[in-house]
Formats: structure tokens, C-alpha cells, sequence
């Protein structure tokens, strides 16, 4: 495989719903994307992050009445969460140029990408195999900041009883 996983992604009916339920238990989200339905063609309408340890958890709503990647996970329950993908972190242009040639010789198809000022990123089609998308992403310095504003949560330890 190629990066290091640091993140699940899951898809929602209904963000705000989700990340209600989600703060209850594992701590704060922020919205990070937000009103997606004004950019013509972008299948997220809204999407929020917060780290739980070390691992990453991003939500996803996406645009309602658009055919995308995201719009055959969405649960039934607004607050309901489906895995979506598993995120991967690429930390230079030249792996991610490595990446590229990895999936066209395993003849895994990318079904979306971009190349944004904070980072470029593609979705790879593993169901096949693994069952499930994967998600590359090479950071970019103007990316820091950006997942900088991601909130850190550390796992709460149950507590013990004293005796």
C-alpha cells in the first residue's frame, strides 16, 4: 500500500444529526466544508473532521439528487454513518506520482480527483478486493493550516472504581 492511514471516512444523511451523536461520544468536529451546493458540479454539500487519537474521522454529506461517489453510501437514518473510504496520506508530489502508476498496474480505477492549492487527493476504486474506496492525499504547505483546524481528541479512559 502506499502512505499511512489516517483516516475513516463515512458518509451521512444529515451532518448536522451525525456530528450531534459523533460529539457525544468521541469530541469536537468542525465543519470544514461547508455549502458545496453553490459550487456547480460538487457532489459534497458539507463535510466536518475531528481527530479521535491519532486517527482522523471525516463526515461526509453530500449533495442531494447528484449521482456521485458518495451518493450510493448514504444511510437511511439521518444520523446514520456508512464507511465510505479509508484515507491515506502521500508525503510528496513524487510518491504521489508513484501511486498513480501502482493503481494503473493493479488496474484500479481512480474515480475522482483533484489538485487543490491545500493538497491533491484521488479516490482509488478497491472494492473489488478490499471492499471499499481508498483515499490518497498529498498534503501541501498551504495544507497545514488547514487540517491544522482539524480538533484533536483524546480517547477518554472509562473510570475505575477505587477499592
Amino acid at each position: 500500500m502506499f502512505g499511512r492511514l489516517y483516516q475513516f471516512g463515512y458518509v451521512t444523511a444529515d451532518l448536522d444529526a451525525a456530528v450531534a451523536a459523533l460529539r457525544k461520544r468521541f469530541g469536537e468536529f468542525e465543519v470544514l466544508i461547508e455549502n458545496r451546493e453553490q459550487q456547480p458540479g460538487s457532489a459534497i454539500r458539507r463535510a466536518a473532521k475531528g481527530y479521535f487519537g491519532a486517527m482522523m474521522l471525516e463526515i461526509i454529506e453530500p449533495r442531494a439528487g447528484i449521482a456521485s461517489v458518495y451518493s450510493d453510501s448514504v444511510p437511511d437514518r439521518p444520523d446514520g454513518l456508512v464507511l465510505h473510504h479509508l484515507g491515506y496520506a502521500i508525503d510528496s508530489e513524487a510518491e504521489f506520482a508513484d501511486l498513480r502508476t501502482w493503481l494503473r498496474e493493479i488496474g484500479a480505477e481512480v474515480v475522482i480527483e483533484g489538485d487543490l492549492p491545500q493538497l491533491a487527493y484521488l479516490y482509488a476504486d478497491l472494492k473489488a478486493g478490499l471492499g471499499h474506496l481508498h483515499e490518497y492525499v498529498w498534503l501541501k504547505t498551504a495544507g497545514r493550516d488547514f487540517y491544522a483546524a482539524v480538533p484533536r481528541n483524546a480517547p477518554r479512559r472509562a473510570a475505575t472504581a477505587a477499592g
